[in-house]
């Protein structure tokens, strides 16, 4: 028994270092050549890309979920209503563009190595959403394109296009005290490397989808919201059967393996999985308003359309009564049915203008929480997001250097802080604020972020073929993130309310 026991031992401390297993069944250690395709391509998102206010706030939007700038950070977003939404049908389209670079060096996977450039870099996104009631329905894309470059003499680089498109659903409940969203995303993800004669190669593709979901408490007269949201990306141990795209002849196949032009290509290429919360407060002006369904609540529309029926009712009786009483006398009935017709039209018509009428003061009774709020106002939100590990994990530049660095090993938490306030009121809110990104490899460190932004109000005023209130102007937005070996800014456009 002993021997037998020692035999097992011996054998299995074997297989455990033999290093030709490790080779042919699986990815190595750092620094080990990048020798099988066994592996997956982590692109994780560590600095924040969004729109102006989100960039603006460090990232921490999950709690505060509003517009179609929130539909990456929390689903709910898409029924969400703001105070000057009032009216049963809404919508709101939003753009922005934000170019990431570098003032100095640039460490593009945060792994604390700055032998890499990065040109040509952009993340657009554009979204458009409608409430119908408490029903939200939204679609945004995001599109994110750049060149990665070694500083060696190698001449390596890479072009690499994610592009990402969200539908989502949402409800709100309990007068917009709980609100829940949920969607589907797919994406795209293109990996080429540039060719002296102006052509692109294509060294990796894939494309996927994950589910979102989200949700929202924001109790009505509360200065208080706390928001939740979770993306949910299936894992490559999902799929084992999954392999890259890998077209002969530059492509080859060597023993499970794929190569193409000397690059052991991924099995897969995934973006982990996330979960956000926060919490958000806001002083001086109200945060939270109750919304009711103008279509739920009583309303001097209603009231003037039901005096408007009884009105026609009572005329239709009284018409018949008076053409039957003047048939039984003998009396002719023309000149009476004309003089009842010239009645009923008077009250058609002025039954337009009442309902037009009522549908105003019903207008002006649901905003007026918000047009008489104050405009000062200071929000503070707190957020965190939780990435999951991408198993068997390597970064961009360890792809492009085809040496082993594993990244996404460890789950990694990444705390936010953003601050607003409306400075000059109705026409300049500023906003701040910091993140701590942290580094999925071993070899990196976390770094502090800075962040700032501002909307301006451009008083220019029209209706827009009816679609936009009176009051309605437009704004221009900006943001920039500030960091060790990276800054960002952006650019966005929308309306001013």
């Amino acid at each position: 028994m002993t021997r037998r026991l020692g035999s097992s031992a011996l054998s299995f401390a074997a297989v455990l270092l033999a290093a030709p297993a490790r080779a042919e069944h699986g990815l190595g250690d750092n620094g080990e050549p990048l020798d099988t395709s066994r592996y997956t391509l982590d692109l994780y998102r560590g600095p924040v890309l969004g729109g102006s206010r989100v960039v603006g706030l460090g990232g921490a939007y999950a709690p505060i979920a509003e517009g179609v700038a929130g539909y990456a950070y929390n689903p709910a977003s898409v029924a969400q209503r703001r105070p000057w939404s009032t009216e049963w049908f809404d919508w709101e389209v939003d753009a922005g563009v934000t170019f990431p670079t570098s003032l100095t060096g640039f460490d593009f996977d945060n792994n604390g190595d700055e032998g890499y450039t990065k040109k040509a870099a952009f993340f657009l996104s554009f979204g458009a959403g409608v409430q119908l009631g408490d029903l939200g329905l939204g679609l945004s894309a995001d599109v994110e394109q750049y060149r990665i470059a070694s500083k060696s003499g190698k001449k390596r680089q890479l072009e690499v296009s994610v592009a990402e498109t969200l539908l989502l659903v949402g409800h709100s409940l309990f007068d917009g005290a709980f609100v829940f969203g949920m969607g589907l995303s797919g994406t795209n993800i293109d990996i080429t490397q540039p060719q002296e004669d102006g052509s692109a190669v294509t060294v990796g593709a894939t494309g996927g989808g994950s589910l979102r979901v989200g949700a929202l408490l924001a109790p009505p007269d509360w200065p208080l919201r706390a928001g939740l949201s979770v993306r949910l990306a299936p894992p490559a141990a999902w799929v084992p059967e999954s392999v890259p795209d890998c077209e002969a002849p530059r492509c080859t196949r060597e023993g499970g393996h794929f190569v193409s032009d000397g690059y052991y290509l991924p099995r897969t290429i995934s973006l982990p999985s996330e979960l956000q919360a926060g919490v958000a407060f806001q002083l001086f002006r109200p945060m939270n308003f109750r919304w009711k369904n103008p279509q739920e609540e009583p309303s001097e529309v209603k009231r003037t359309t039901n005096t408007i029926a009884e009105e026609k009712a009572r005329l239709a009786r009284d018409g018949a009564r008076l053409l039957q009483e003047a048939r039984r006398a003998g009396l002719a009935t023309g000149p009476l049915e004309t003089e009842l017709e010239r009645t009923e039209d008077a009250l058609e018509a002025g039954a337009a203008a009442r309902l037009a009428e009522a549908e105003r003061a019903d207008t002006a009774r649901r905003k007026r929480p918000y047009h008489t709020m104050p405009r000062e106002k200071l929000l503070v939100s707190f957020g965190a997001k939780i990435t999951a590990v991408t198993t068997d994990g390597v970064g961009l530049e360890s792809f492009l250097d085809q040496r082993v660095e594993r990244s996404g090993e460890e789950p990694t938490v990444e705390p936010h802080l953003g601050v607003e306030s409306e400075v000059v009121p109705g026409y300049l809110v500023l906003r701040g604020g910091t993140y701590l990104e942290p580094s999925r490899f071993r070899t990196g460190s976390s770094r502090f972020h800075g962040t700032a932004g501002f909307d301006v109000n451009v008083p220019i005023v029209t209706r827009l073929l009816g679609l936009l209130d009176e009051d309605v102007t437009f704004r221009v937005s900006a943001a920039g993130d500030f960091s060790r070996s990276y800054f960002g800014w952006g650019l966005g456009a929308g309306l001013w309310h």
